[in-house]
């Protein structure tokens, strides 16, 4: 038993310096696989659509060979330059232990290169905000700690000293009202009490404040980058339902690339990439683009001028 209870508080064992690379690392695998759930491929297991997604993110690019069986997945990269009516090379280049492709994928062998972004390169934003979240959680821990932390007495006699941390004890368990006695000293005409050394501050509680407003910030950023439409609201009781949503078209850009991109490289081996269920309204979203589109181009039919009359004579039968 003190075992596992060792094993579950590791953390706190941990250097200052250790923490903060934990917590930076741990933030990075948060976010990565937050975006690995992005989407859904059919005919892939969720373990290896997951896992494809992952290694796109942190490569940039990911050679894929599917079968109904099984799929490797190994992260690689394009070498040579493309010919001159192609984006990308053909040669691709991926390596891993006990797996090695060198060469030009063959789509009708179920293998094909897998890329989200146009320019083939790892998300480097996911280690950016993991390095601010992580800082943001440091400054957090510090000043939560600096905020309960009681001004130093510094007391010249024995009875100063207990009555000194009796009160700080009481003041612990929830007492307002107390008192201590001190002697006062006399130098030069001039008394002095009990000599505090402030290392606490009021202000610190304020700044935990600021700093979880930060954090939530952050996420907030974070998530509408990549299609999750989450705003952090402090006390905005007028916010109307519009202004929740404005930012929608935002939020939509980063993952309609991304699934755009995915699924033209699926294409190529009869695979479709779609939404999860936290993205779905992207989809929503297109269709109600698509209906307004339609209805401004039934609007403009409509105001189109009526042919003018002509002069000829009706034929039999017109009036």
């Amino acid at each position: 038993m003190n075992n596992v209870f060792c094993y579950s508080n590791y953390y706190n064992l941990y250097s200052n310096e250790r923490k903060s690379i934990e917590r930076n690392s741990e933030y990075i695998e948060i976010i990565s696989n937050m975006l690995s759930e992005m989407f859904v491929i059919d005919g892939m297991t969720h373990e290896n659509t997951t896992h494809l997604m992952r290694t796109i993110l942190l490569y940039g690019s990911a050679y894929l060979k599917h079968s109904e069986n099984s799929d490797i997945i190994c992260g690689g990269s394009y070498v040579n330059c493309p010919k001159a009516d192609a984006v990308y090379p053909d040669h691709y280049i991926a390596t891993k232990t006990d797996f090695q492709f060198d060469g030009i994928p063959n789509n009708d062998a179920g293998e094909v290169v897998c890329y989200l972004f146009p320019s083939c390169s790892p998300l480097t934003q996911i280690f950016r905000f993991a390095s601010q979240f992580a800082e943001v959680d440091t400054s957090l821990v510090n000043n939560i700690q600096f905020a309960r932390i009681a001004p130093i007495a510094a007391v010249s006699d024995d009875s100063t000293k207990e009555a000194y941390e009796k009160c700080i004890v009481a003041m612990l368990g929830g007492e307002l009202s107390n008192t201590i006695k001190v002697p006062f000293i006399n130098v030069n005409g001039k008394s002095y009490q009990l000599d505090i050394l402030n290392i606490s501050d009021g202000k610190y509680s304020e700044k935990i404040q600021y700093l979880s407003m930060y954090h939530e910030q952050m996420i907030s950023r974070l998530c509408k980058m990549f299609g999750i439409s989450y705003t952090y609201i402090s006390k905005q009781a007028n916010i109307t339902n519009d202004e929740l949503h404005n930012s929608d078209d935002f939020c939509a850009i980063y993952p309609l690339m991304m699934k755009s991109n995915i699924n033209e490289c699926l294409d190529k081996i009869g695979l479709t990439a779609k939404f999860n269920k936290p993205w779905e309204w992207i989809d929503r979203l297109e269709e109600m683009h698509d209906l307004s589109d339609n209805a401004i181009d039934n609007s403009l039919g409509t105001n189109e001028p009526s042919p003018e009359p002509t002069n000829e004579p009706a034929t039999e039968g017109e009036e």
